[in-house]
């Protein structure tokens, strides 16, 4: 199974896009396949979420 994570990287201040790295760290040293995106725009988060099916 796959991970998909999808971020705002304004979320925070902008502390989302700082911790984008960590993350990914984090995901590789456990070994989880995951696909992460980012939204663009207001209501991105559910069409990306539902292009993912």
């Amino acid at each position: 199974m796959k991970l998909l994570l999808i971020y705002n990287p304004h979320a925070g201040n902008g502390r989302a896009r700082g911790l984008l790295p960590k993350i990914k760290r984090t995901l590789a040293d456990q070994a989880i396949d995951a696909e992460i995106l980012m939204t663009e725009r207001c209501g991105h988060a559910v069409t990306l979420a539902a292009q993912s099916n």
